[in-house]
This record gives structure tokens, C-alpha cells and sequence, in this order.
């Protein structure tokens, strides 16, 4: 048991450092990274697969690999990370609508238009549940609704172009 409050003690410093680092250096994501990489492992070493705070440090190690363009690392982690945080999403509403807008922001890179749709109106449900109406993250997920609105647009005429040059030939 003592092990295991270390462990857990050393994971919160952690996850501290991340947050704190990010806010001050973006640029030093590296290295961010890396404590969010430890973070997660000693999580992990716990042995309690379903802890919220193991969701919350996957969710972040998923979202500094999406700042980075680290598409591919950041699924897998953000997959992880909502099988735990679904299960706590009663109790934590607001973060779960900030790890929704934050898996639809990964959808909406890798062009898979459908999820990213999905995880912004439950971003934004949750937060106009729980929010003022004058509150910034209601804006933010507006916007991004707004940037998927944009890529539809850009791929409906894309389509309508190819399908314009193929009638022409």
C-alpha cells in the first residue's frame, strides 16, 4: 500500500509538471511528453485500470502527441483514455466535454469528419448543461464546429470539382 501511494504521489507530481510546463513552454513539448509518458506508467504499475486519473494523464499524453502532429499516438492514448473517463463522465461533466472537444479536434486533423462532428455536439451539450452562456470553452467548441462546417464545405467542393471534370472529359 505504501508503494502504491508513492506511486500515486509521484504520477500527481507529474501530472502537475505537465500542466504547468505546457502553460509556460509549449516548446519544450519533448520533454512534456516525456513526463506525461511517466505519468501514465506509474499509473499503470497501480494496477487500477478503470482510475480516473490514469484517463485524465492518457488524455493529456493523447493531447500533447496531437499538438505535435503525433496523429497516430494520440488515437491510440485518447481510445484509452475514453474508456475510462466514459465511466466517470456523470460525475465529471466538464472534463468529459473537454476530452470530447479534444478527440474531436484529432478527428477533425485526420479528416474523419463524422467523429469529429459527434465528439463537438457532445462537447458542446455537456458544456451548455453545465456552463454560463458567456463562458469561453462554450465559444471554443462553437469554433471548432464551425472549422468541421468549413472542412465539409471544402470536401463537398472538392467532390463537385472532380465530379465537373469528370462529366467534362
Amino acid at each position: 500500500p505504501e508503494e502504491g501511494r508513492n506511486s500515486a504521489s509521484k504520477a500527481d507530481t507529474l501530472d502537475l509538471l505537465v500542466e504547468i510546463l505546457w502553460k509556460r513552454d509549449q516548446g519544450r513539448s519533448e520533454e512534456i511528453r516525456l513526463l506525461a509518458e511517466r505519468s501514465v506508467a506509474l499509473r499503470r504499475a497501480e494496477g487500477r485500470p478503470d482510475d480516473y486519473k490514469l484517463g485524465t494523464s492518457l488524455r493529456d499524453l493523447a493531447t500533447l502527441h496531437l499538438v505535435v502532429g503525433g496523429y497516430a499516438e494520440a488515437k491510440k492514448h485518447f481510445q484509452a483514455a475514453q474508456d475510462i473517463l466514459e465511466k466517470h463522465q456523470d460525475k465529471r461533466p466538464l472534463e468529459f466535454a473537454e476530452f470530447q472537444n479534444n478527440l474531436g479536434g484529432l478527428y477533425l486533423n485526420l479528416k474523419d469528419l463524422l467523429p469529429a462532428r459527434a465528439c463537438f455536439e457532445g462537447a458542446l451539450r455537456l458544456r451548455r448543461a453545465h456552463l454560463p452562456p458567456t463562458d469561453p470553452r462554450l465559444a471554443g467548441t462553437l469554433n471548432n464546429l464551425g472549422s468541421l462546417v468549413r472542412e465539409i464545405a471544402e470536401a463537398s467542393d472538392t467532390s463537385s470539382l472532380r465530379a465537373a471534370r469528370l462529366d467534362e472529359a
